[in-house]
């Protein structure tokens, strides 16, 4: 009995200990729950209210430079909307006439782009096989890849000299060169959402069409085409919404005027956008011009949201067949009433828009009235030349049943002709055959502008790239040295030298006369031998004007470690120039080599020197410093990004049940991704700046990126955790899991890949993104990363074309061309991880870190151990795709047979 109680105890104190360690797991999965919940709706909340305060301050800083007294003597309302010309200094502020050129420009841009888009997306889904079609995509996704910086370098240069070399009074620099810039911009764009659009088209429908006799041409253009015009239409919102707010490119490539409207073709011009970008960091924050540039983003605002307001209203009508129904029966309905009103009252008592609706409903049925009547007529006549014309088809033929022909009409002679099935069957394969010849020359555009650019990019750029351009920073570092006194016997062996060199024997250096690029004269000194004195130079802590100080000298150099090193002055150790016999002027005017004409006189008398100070300049203009920005920008960016992104989608997914709700924050973030990133930047650099000290700019920079980059990861994530299956995730909560453990034992690892891509991809929007960092960071290139800001690779192309007296196009390319690299890796590991080749995404992971360490440590070793690395992968796939054409098994599929092979072979 006492062990029957005994036991019975001990069950139920395990009994108690287990229902108490679930009670206690239970609360557990509820606090993180709770947790979970909690963070992700501060992230949600945070993320609604800077994007709502974000767009109430470009509205109320946009409209306060107007209805402020502060400047009412000077901003005339009127003017401001109507004038022709913008000139601050002068008192005339006017930004109507910008308007109308920013939509001048980006509607032609349209114009021109859709075509060949559609053309373009026609020739990849329905008229191409596989190899062109993945050609011509891979061509497509390229195109929308490159920044617009990279399109704007490529207008300035190119189509502005193209523009010139045709016409030679132009300058370049036109609204043709911007408009054709924009094209090529939105080309891509439109081309992909077509592409989507025209596979989404039921092909059981264009299989009818085909069963009754159509040719695949008139398929494609009147159900194809037709079908997927609601598609190519939204195509045509989303790349008129780019061409409206882009800047970088605009501003790259037009040339800026101060009146307007300028709508002529080779006519300068001047948008809103470049207005809004160039000299941005110049103007003082308070003053009146920085003011207007927030009228400007308000204007600039107010015509995106009416061009695609009423491009959707116009797709609506076009395509939607409920609103059509709606409005046939709104019609019918007004119909009546005018009609009920005219039979009880007259005509007198319509009003005038309503003897207007009457005047039109009357002249319509009149007009089926009396077709209706004739069509009638015609039928019971029976078939006859006299009635032909009110009863020919569209394509001009119609079948007369007692002849078994066919009676044509040719509209140009207004004459008819009785032909053969087989000669309107002829015809129409002619006229196809035309048309197709027309599409494969549109679509052969896309691939013919991305050929254009790449070879513009390696012809301009390859010159400059090298390992010292990407691994030095961007400056002038001027150095003052003193040379100790050196050995008089010494004497060194000269190289091989041109004409423009000489060889200064007696301290081991050459000095060579150059002549930039650009028009530039100098001097710079090559060739320093290890046991020059100048590898042991000192620098010098007093004037180079003055005798020299030996006993104050300060740190040595090695001018032997130093690279494009550049002489401005060279003095005796008394501080005396060079006594050259025959010098056209003197160095204390000029630093050019014309200087010193006699070149033999100047070796000769640095070499009678036992001591020298120089006055040297070693002249940088690597990329370093631009990379280590941009490096140090992505990863604030991301590190704010990142939580705030995800933690926002995944409250909108889990947590919040409403459906308007949903689509109301969707809605929201929608909308403000499509703000043109130059305003977000403003944005940025006037909430943001203030709030930091100078040495946290960059900070400021990741915050303004977070903007861009954040509705874009939201709506990424939502819509792979909604494509998600569902299935799995709602086995686990019937099975008692809490939402966050649901999420993140189920959920979290399916949609894993395209968290992940998603963030590859965004990382690839900041390296590109160039008109808001300009207005956050400036374009200033350094030596290295720094907080306080300073030049990305996207901004240092802005800075060569832009922020120097003279354009450098080469060393602008060449940034272009590591750019497209970087953007290029970082494509192919998205999509290795979105096709989930682990061990593909892996070595191009590891691939682009090694690319990027390899340029920070200065390690060249690594860099081409890395390159080769690559080129020996392609070389595999390229095997492998030959093997699975010829063999159809793969090269590792084939070592396997060769060693079995092999095996058995020496088994007998």
């Amino acid at each position: 009995m006492k062990s029957n109680l005994k036991n019975t105890n001990t069950e139920f104190e395990a009994k108690k200990k287990k229902y108490r360690t679930q009670y206690r797991r239970q609360n557990q999965e509820k606090t993180l729950n709770n947790a979970f919940k909690g963070i992700t709706w501060l992230f949600l909340i945070s993320t609604i209210f800077i994007v709502i305060v974000s767009i109430i301050g470009i509205v109320v800083k946009g409209i306060e430079p107007v209805v402020s007294n502060q400047y009412s003597d000077i901003i005339d309302f009127g003017y401001l909307l109507f004038g022709g010309s913008y000139q601050v200094h002068a008192d005339m502020v006017a930004i109507g006439y910008m308007f109308i050129n920013t939509l001048w420009t980006s509607l032609l841009a349209l114009l021109i782009a859709t075509p060949f888009s559609v053309a373009t997306a026609l020739v990849i889904t329905r008229m191409s096989t596989k190899l062109i079609s993945n050609i011509m995509m891979f061509c497509v996704v390229s195109l929308s890849a490159v920044p617009s910086v990279i399109f704007g370098l490529f207008g300035s240069y190119a189509i502005n000299g193209a523009v010139s070399s045709i016409f030679p009074f132009v300058q370049g620099g036109t609204n043709l060169s911007v408009i054709l810039t924009l094209a090529m911009m939105i080309t891509p764009t439109i081309t992909l959402v077509s592409v989507n659009s025209i596979n989404s088209v039921d092909r059981s429908i264009e299989d009818a069409s085909l069963a009754l006799g159509a040719t695949k041409t008139q398929t494609n253009i009147k159900v194809t085409l037709k079908s997927a015009a609601s598609g190519i239409f939204a195509g045509m919102i989303l790349g008129i919404g780019r061409a409206l707010g882009e800047a970088t490119a605009v501003s790259l490539v037009a040339d800026p005027i101060n009146n307007g409207p300028t709508l002529a073709f080779l006519a300068p011009t001047q948008t809103l956008t470049i207005t809004m970008l160039q000299g941005f960091t110049e103007v003082d924050p308070g003053s009146m011009e920085y003011s207007l540039r927030f009228t400007m983003a308000l204007v600039l605002l107010i015509a995106i949201i009416l061009v695609i307001s009423s491009m959707n209203v116009l797709k609506k009508s076009s395509f939607d067949k409920s609103y059509r129904a709606k409005k046939i029966d709104y019609k019918l309905k007004s119909k009546e009433i005018i009609y009920t009103k005219v039979c009880t009252s007259g005509l007198e008592s319509l009003s005038f828009f309503e003897n207007f609706k009457f005047n039109r409903y009357y002249r319509d049925d009149k007009r089926t009235k009396a077709i209706s009547n004739f069509n009638t007529s015609s039928i019971e006549g029976g078939l006859s030349f006299s009635n032909l014309d009110a009863i020919v088809d569209s394509s001009g033929a119609i079948e007369d049943t007692s002849k078994n022909k066919v009676i044509k009409a040719d509209k140009r002679n207004s004459e008819y002709k009785i032909v053969s099935d087989q000669e309107i069957i002829n015809d129409s394969k002619r006229k196809s055959k035309i048309i197709d010849i027309g599409f494969y020359t549109f679509a052969s555009v896309s691939i013919a502008i991305l050929i254009g650019i790449v070879s513009f990019l390696l012809y301009l750029g390859s010159s400059s790239l090298s390992w010292d351009f990407l691994t030095n920073g961007y400056n002038d570092e001027q150095l003052n040295l003193y040379v100790e006194d050196k050995n008089t016997s010494d004497s060194f062996d000269s190289p091989n030298l041109n004409s423009n060199q000489v060889w200064i024997s007696g301290w081991g250096f050459g000095l060579s006369y150059e002549t930039s690029d650009y028009g530039e004269e100098y001097i710079s000194i090559f060739g320093i031998d290890e046991n020059s004195p100048l590898a042991e130079s000192r620098t010098l802590n007093e004037s180079i004007t003055s005798p020299v100080n030996t006993s104050n000298l300060g740190d040595s150099k090695d001018l032997t470690s130093y690279h494009d090193l550049r002489l401005t002055y060279v003095f005796d150790n008394m501080g005396n120039l060079p006594d050259v016999k025959d010098a056209s002027y003197s160095w204390d005017s000029s630093y050019s080599w014309n200087a010193v004409e006699n070149k033999t006189g100047l070796s000769e008398w640095l070499n009678s020197q036992s001591s020298l100070s120089l006055s040297t300049n070693e002249y940088k203009r690597g990329i370093a410093g631009s990379l280590s920005n941009t490096l140090l920008l992505i990863g604030l960016t991301m590190l704010i990004a990142i939580p705030f992104g995800f933690g926002t989608a995944f409250f909108i997914t889990e947590f919040i049940r409403s459906k308007k709700l949903k689509d109301s924050i969707k809605s929201l973030l929608s909308t403000f991704s499509g703000i043109p990133t130059l305003i977000i930047g403003l944005i940025g650099a006037t909430i943001f700046i203030p709030m930091l000290p100078p040495e946290g700019y960059m900070w400021a920079a990741a915050l303004t990126m977070v903007l861009i980059i954040m509705p874009t990861i939201v709506s990424s994530v939502v819509d792979a955790i909604e494509k998600s299956s569902s299935s799995t995730k709602n086995g686990s909560l019937a099975l008692g899991a809490t939402k966050t453990r649901a999420f993140f034992t189920v959920t979290l690892p399916e949609v894993f890949p395209a968290l992940v891509s998603t963030t590859i991809m965004s990382i690839g929007r900041i390296i590109g993104e160039t008109a808001a960092l300009i207005m956050v960071i400036g374009m200033i290139p350094g030596d290295a990363a720094s907080l306080s800001g300073g030049a990305t690779l996207s901004t240092h192309i802005y800075y060569l074309i832009k922020g120097t007296e003279t354009a450098d196009y080469a060393a602008a390319a060449g940034i272009s061309i590591v750019i497209i690299l970087l953007i290029g890796m970082l494509f192919f590991i998205s999509d290795s991880i979105e096709s989930k080749k682990w061990i593909k995404s892996i070595f191009f992971a590891i691939t682009f870190s090694l690319f990027i360490t390899s340029i920070l440590v200065n390690a060249q070793w690594l860099f081409w151990l890395t390159f080769s690395s690559v080129i020996i992968y392609f070389l595999y796939e390229l095997t492998n795709i030959y093997l699975i054409k010829k063999h159809d098994l793969k090269l590792n599929d084939l070592i396997k047979l060769k060693l079995i092979k092999g095996a058995n072979n020496a088994e007998k």
